[in-house]
């Protein structure tokens, strides 16, 4: 999940298939991949839509929080 957001290639697959009336969706830590993509007028593509994912409490009870935070922090 950590590649997500910056991934140019996922960001204009996701730009294309959604101007084509395409489904977009993704589950999981998926979301990630929906922060950085935008539409072709520069919007972002989860404007006004209601979007959901991991909270910090789920992440803390996987007991994988520490992983996530260093890596954050890495960044």
């Amino acid at each position: 999940m950590f590649d997500l957001p910056d991934n140019q290639k996922l960001q204009q697959l996701l730009r294309d298939f959604y101007e084509a009336g395409k489904v977009v969706a993704a589950v999981c830590h998926g979301p990630a991949g929906l922060v950085g993509a935008t539409l072709s007028n520069g919007q972002p593509l989860v404007a006004g839509k209601r979007v959901n994912a991991f909270t910090d409490s789920e992440e803390a009870a996987t007991g994988l929080a520490p992983i996530f935070i260093l890596s954050f922090s890495l960044s």
